[in-house]
């Protein structure tokens, strides 16, 4: 909770997002993964998808892009919605394909995507 609090204040304090340094999707990314961790599924999810649309962020945070993808997958997976977790797996891994195999996270993805294909 405290977390979530500072990370907050600290994204009001931040300059218009096309800062060429911008730190939106940092500040969005971490909020998310503080409510997932506090089980506030709806705002982890909107704090996810304010990733998506970001421009500068992207250029120099590509990773959180595309790791925002894979958070909103378990996102919807804990909300029950099958459909829309595979979605976004999928769009991960796709993404994911050419860069590092090692990540733990293509794995796991891969194997909700398996576990869910039975779900559907």
């Amino acid at each position: 909770s405290a977390a979530i609090e500072h990370l907050e204040k600290g994204k009001k304090l931040l300059p218009a997002e096309n800062d060429a340094w911008d730190a939106h999707s940092k500040y969005s990314f971490a909020l998310g993964q503080a409510y997932c961790g506090t089980g506030k599924l709806e705002k982890a999810q909107a704090s996810f998808e304010e990733i998506l649309p970001m421009t500068s962020g992207r250029l120099f945070y590509p990773e959180l892009y595309v790791l925002a993808l894979y958070e909103l997958g378990k996102v919807f997976q804990d909300q029950g919605k099958a459909g829309k977790a595979v979605e976004y797996y999928e769009r991960f891994l796709e993404y994911w394909k050419d860069a590092d195999p090692g990540l733990p996270e293509v794995a796991d993805a891969r194997g909700r995507v398996e576990a869910l294909a039975g779900v559907l």
